[in-house]
């Protein structure tokens, strides 16, 4: 079976050789005939069963592969993510260290008016 064919069911003939039912009744023949068709169904279906196992089995393969580079794309992801949380984290408390250290001293030294002159120039 090929990807996207559709399954087509086809017409099973008895395989009796005529030869062999020359001798049998009108009964037997039909029991004869349809035993043999019933054969040839099961023979194609098993056939046809064999098929869609090995393309289940490719299919779960294929998921099987999705799901597993699905999962090293979620840690290298979560990976990442931490990084990136860290590298913020440092530069935050980094720059919460220079205002602590170097602009804070500096503001609590200058007049309270001079304060207000230096907000409204920036704001403004």
């Amino acid at each position: 079976m090929e990807n996207n064919q559709i399954l087509q069911v086809p017409k099973f003939e008895s395989n009796i050789p005529i030869h062999l039912l020359k001798d049998s009744t009108d009964k037997d023949k039909y029991i004869l005939e349809a035993l043999s068709k019933l054969t040839n169904q099961g023979d194609w279906q098993n056939e046809t069963l064999c098929q869609i196992h090995d393309l289940s089995a490719k299919t779960n393969g294929r998921v099987t592969r999705i799901e597993e580079w699905k999962t090293e794309i979620h840690v290298r992801l979560k990976k990442v993510e931490f990084i990136r949380k860290m590298l913020i984290s440092k530069y935050f408390w980094f720059g919460l260290a220079v205002f602590l250290f170097l602009l804070y001293p500096w503001i609590l030294n200058r007049p309270t008016s001079q304060l207000f002159e230096i907000i409204k120039r920036s704001l403004f």
